[in-house]
């Protein structure tokens, strides 16, 4: 599901050892998530830019396409620390945000099958002004998807690295991974295969049908998340960034290659 960075969540001192049949539940769901999920980044994931190809962006619209959602999830993931000292769980954590996740993909369905597939542009004023900044909506909705996606991630691999002995790590996530993989570029190829061929009449609503399919997908992933078992964690309070972190940039090399 998740591929990031792990933050200090949980001090060695307040580990504890989780019955085996808890445990053995919880990779169940975890795996079963990664499926649904897999299936979510298949549909949508490579489909975004010939989505907005097709509602007239320009190659300006792709670049920001491209750069702006990404620049924001990095930015922002940083407060993923925060928000579990807030809510006191790793797991509330990523659950709200692959909620909110689902939502972004049900919004592009819901939007874009209203003012291309239900209603003529001159029944409503408020149609025609969606349709007009339609690519803006597009944007800020794929960049919601991207943030969301991104600030559960280090919650969710913290929890993960707590549930699975360091030794077994490797050898759970590589097999998870891989089927994994291959499933999403199944999907992935599927989904490109069913556009190829679809009439040009209708292939707004394959899209439309698409981004479904990744909602309901990501909102089955959701609900196996809330499955899981989360152990009790000490939270550590840090700091998001040291004080006076760049005060010696120009002579500390690791400050540097951040900066670059």
């Amino acid at each position: 599901m998740y591929y990031s960075f792990v933050l200090p969540y949980m001090t060695d001192n307040n580990k504890i050892q989780v019955k085996k049949s808890k445990l053995r539940r919880t990779l169940r769901f975890s795996f079963y998530d990664g499926i649904f999920a897999s299936i979510m980044f298949g549909c949508v994931q490579d489909y975004f830019t010939p989505f907005l190809l097709l509602i007239k962006g320009t190659v300006v619209q792709v670049g920001i396409l491209s750069a702006i959602p990404n620049i924001t999830a990095s930015i922002l993931q940083i407060f993923s620390n925060r928000l579990v000292q807030i809510f006191k769980s790793r797991k509330t954590v990523f659950c709200i945000f692959v909620f909110l996740q689902a939502l972004t993909l049900l919004a592009c369905a819901v939007i874009f099958f209203i003012i291309y597939a239900i209603v003529p542009d001159t029944v409503s004023h408020c149609l025609l002004l969606i349709k007009q900044h339609q690519i803006e909506i597009f944007i800020t909705l794929v960049t919601l998807y991207t943030v969301f996606g991104s600030i559960g991630n280090p919650a969710w691999a913290s929890l993960m690295s707590d549930l699975i002995p360091a030794h077994k790590r490797g050898k759970y996530f590589g097999f998870r991974n891989s089927i994994l993989g291959v499933l999403l570029v199944l999907v992935s190829l599927f989904v490109g295969i069913t556009l190829r061929f679809s009439p040009a009449a209708y292939i707004m609503q394959t899209f439309v049908a698409i981004f479904l399919i990744a909602s309901v997908s990501r909102f089955i992933s959701w609900y196996y998340l809330t499955k899981m078992h989360e152990p009790p964690f000490a939270i550590e309070s840090t700091r998001i960034l040291p004080p006076n972190i760049f005060k010696n940039i120009k002579t500390n090399d690791f400050l540097l290659f951040i900066a670059f």
